[in-house]
């Protein structure tokens, strides 16, 4: 949780608005930390997100949903 900590206070050097490729935002609602409540603004403001949210994941949602992720990115 600190590295998204210090990742948000940091500037990334572009803004979300400028990304120009497809993104995927992966959300496990039952993470503890602030990725469920900022995913909306993310998508918000990444002119072409999709965002998966499972309402029964957690911070590692990457572990349980792996096979939909990777099928995803290939598609």
């Amino acid at each position: 949780l600190v590295a998204d900590w210090v990742a948000d206070a940091l500037p990334w050097g572009f803004r979300l608005a400028e990304i120009g490729v497809p993104v995927d935002l992966w959300i496990g609602q039952r993470d503890p930390g602030r990725a469920p409540l900022d995913a909306p603004e993310i998508a918000r403001r990444i002119p072409s997100c999709a965002v998966h949210a499972d309402a029964d994941a957690g911070h590692w949602l990457l572990v349980s949903r792996w096979p939909d992720i990777l099928a995803r990115s290939l598609s």
